[in-house]
This record gives C-alpha cells, sequence and structure tokens, in this order.
C-alpha cells in the first residue's frame, strides 16, 4: 500500500502537525508513506518531518502557494502513483478532487474534516462547490463526533451515512506524559497558548483575560499566521507588552510546558484540538473555551468557559493558578483523559479504513 498526504504546509497547526505523526507512524507499520505541500517553506515543523526521515514532496513555496491552481496539475502527475491519497485542510481538498477529475487513475481519495466550522458555511455557492468537492472523495473522515455532525447537517444528510467516518486525532504521547504534573509554585505565573494566529483562534480574548489578572501572571503565545498582526496590537493597546511573550513556530512544544503554570485554549470552533491534547497530556492544568470539538474530547480535564468572556476565563485562570490543590487535580484529569488519544490508535484506524476501502 502506498499513501499520499496532501496538505498546505507544514508551517504551523494541528492538522500540520497531525500529518508529520502520521506519516511517520504508518512508516513504522510498514506502510510507504510520503507528503505533498503546497507551500514548502522549511518552518521548525517541516524541519522535523526531514529530521524523522521524511523528505516532503514540495510542490511549491510561500504563502501565496497555498492556493496556487497550479498544484492541480502537479498532483495529476502524482495521484497514479499511490494506491490512497488523503487530503487535509480546505485548498488541498479543492485541487485534489480537481486532479482526480482530471485524470482516469484509479486511485482512491479521502480526506480529514478537522473543523466543526469554516468560513465558507455562509455561502450558496461555496456550499455547492464542496457539495461536489466531497463527492469525489471516497471516505471523509471527521477528527471528532462534533465535526461529523457539522458536516452530515451541513449536506442535509443521516446520521447513519457511512460516508463520514469519525477518526479522533491523537498525539505521541511520550514527550508529554515524561514531563512534571502541576502548578510549578513560583512568585511569577506562565500561561501557555499553543494555536496558530488563525481567526479561528481568539486571541483577543485571552489577551483581556490577562489584563484583569494580576500583574505577576504572564502569558505565552506559541504560533505564527494570518492574524499574528491584529493580536499584537491588541496587545499593546492593553499595555501588555511587558507580560506577553509571542514565541513564534517552536519545534520542541514539550519544552514550553516546563515552565507553564496553567495552558489556555481561546478559540471560536474546534474539531478535535491537539494542543489541548497536548496540554492534559503534559500534566499541565488546561482551561479552554467551552466549544462543541472541545467540550466532547477534553470530559472532565479542563476547566470550560463560555466563548469571547474575558472575565469568565480570568476567573477561571485566576482558579487554577491560585488553588494548588485544584490545579493538581485538574492536571491529573487532564492527563487520564488524554491517554484516550495515543497517535497509535489513530493511525490504526486510518490503516483499517484504507485497507477496507482497497479491498472493495
Amino acid at each position: 500500500m502506498k499513501v499520499l498526504h496532501v496538505i498546505t504546509s507544514l508551517r504551523t497547526g494541528g492538522a500540520e502537525r497531525l500529518v508529520v505523526d502520521l506519516t511517520r507512524h504508518m512508516r513504522r507499520a510498514g506502510i510507504e508513506t510520503d507528503i505533498a505541500v503546497f507551500d514548502g517553506t522549511e518552518q521548525p515543523l517541516f524541519a522535523r518531518a526531514v529530521s524523522n526521515g521524511l523528505h516532503p514532496i514540495v510542490l511549491g513555496r510561500g504563502l501565496k502557494d497555498i492556493y496556487n491552481p497550479q498544484h492541480i496539475l502537479r498532483l495529476r502527475k502524482l495521484l497514479g502513483s499511490y494506491d490512497i491519497v488523503h487530503s487535509h485542510n480546505y485548498s488541498a481538498q479543492l485541487f485534489t478532487a480537481v486532479a482526480k477529475s482530471l485524470t482516469k487513475s484509479h486511485t482512491l481519495l479521502v480526506t480529514t474534516e478537522h473543523n466543526t466550522s469554516t468560513r465558507r458555511d455562509n455561502s450558496g455557492l461555496w456550499h455547492t462547490i464542496d457539495r461536489c468537492v466531497y463527492r469525489r472523495y471516497a471516505t471523509v473522515f471527521c477528527c471528532s463526533e462534533a465535526v461529523r455532525t457539522a458536516c452530515l447537517t451541513k449536506f442535509g444528510l443521516s446520521s447513519a451515512n457511512s460516508s463520514f467516518v469519525t477518526v479522533p486525532n491523537g498525539i505521541d504521547l511520550a514527550p508529554f506524559l515524561a514531563l512534571p504534573s502541576g502548578p510549578k509554585n513560583n512568585d511569577r505565573k506562565n500561561i501557555l497558548m499553543v494555536a496558530a494566529f488563525r481567526p479561528q483562534k481568539d486571541h483577543i480574548t485571552a489577551l483581556r483575560a490577562l489584563s484583569l489578572l494580576p500583574e505577576n501572571v504572564r502569558m505565552t503565545f506559541a504560533g505564527e499566521g494570518e492574524t499574528f498582526g491584529s493580536v499584537r496590537r491588541e496587545c499593546h493597546r492593553l499595555g501588555l507588552d511587558s507580560r506577553v511573550t509571542f514565541a513564534g513556530n517552536v519545534a520542541d512544544i514539550p519544552s514550553l510546558y516546563i515552565k507553564a503554570d496553567a495552558a489556555l485554549l481561546s478559540t471560536r470552533h474546534e474539531g478535535l484540538s491537539l494542543s489541548s491534547l497536548e496540554a492534559m497530556a503534559s500534566g499541565t492544568p488546561f482551561v479552554s473555551t467551552d466549544v462543541p470539538g472541545i467540550t466532547e474530547n477534553v470530559g472532565d480535564g479542563a476547566m470550560l468557559v463560555p466563548p469571547s468572556d474575558p472575565q469568565a476565563l480570568a476567573d477561571a485562570l485566576c482558579s487554577v493558578i491560585s488553588d494548588t490543590e485544584l490545579a493538581h487535580s485538574l492536571a491529573e484529569r487532564g492527563r487520564h483523559q488524554a491517554r484516550k488519544f495515543d497517535i497509535i490508535n489513530t493511525v490504526n484506524l486510518y490503516l483499517s479504513h484504507y485497507q477496507n476501502l482497497l479491498a472493495i
């Protein structure tokens, strides 16, 4: 079996980290697996893939290449070399589907939907395009039940539909489970949020919550993306420049949690956030926005607050960093919950579905 994962880039984000880990573990399982990227800019995650012995097929370089339709022709040439082509993120989903329509290749297409909602959902035109795109895929994998429900609702399908299948995301647990659990018991408190700077993520509410917390509380943002500029400006407007660290893309994510007293995910919607799993696995008390893709998967391993509510978020963070007993309890419950999301389980589920599709 030969498998190709197609994704927009390996810059930052949960889907990107998932693809690197999936590919590595599929190779360990004896499956010939590659990654094709639209934007092959060599950021830490790209370097991690190379260090793992992967050599991504680079179709272009630079953010503009994420939407370059010339990739359709490049993908068309690749399709026939693989039994399964598995796409992630929308332009990869779209261009892979179009490329398949231009070839007589018998390659099977599958894709993973990583979010409960998208910026296309309110457009009738894009709704029609999405319906056509998904019909090109033998299976649409959904990273959580919340995502599957959203997809079925969007397209007016019944819950019995077998084309949309839930396969939960997973992470490499070992580097996170090895970290010391619980709060750090120092005077300066550090809150960590690992998330790409995208409209989906609500860094602004996180900053406004920080402005309501004592001066000894600091916040670290790890990631990069299109909304970085607006978040940086809001940070300055709130007078928080000395209390916020913008770490950029960080190759060694576990090292960030060693210094964190609490982990945070402020978001507008989610599929199944890898950073939430990593936060819980690290034994760091975790606070998150209460949205379907989060609520379903964190169980009692996180303290949840309403979306876009700085005061509620500040209150929750204050409780976690000031109450040692609560912090330890939350950290242990988080670790217990995270153990359910081992990347090996995700790999095995995908491989089982691949084999079933090829046997039809």
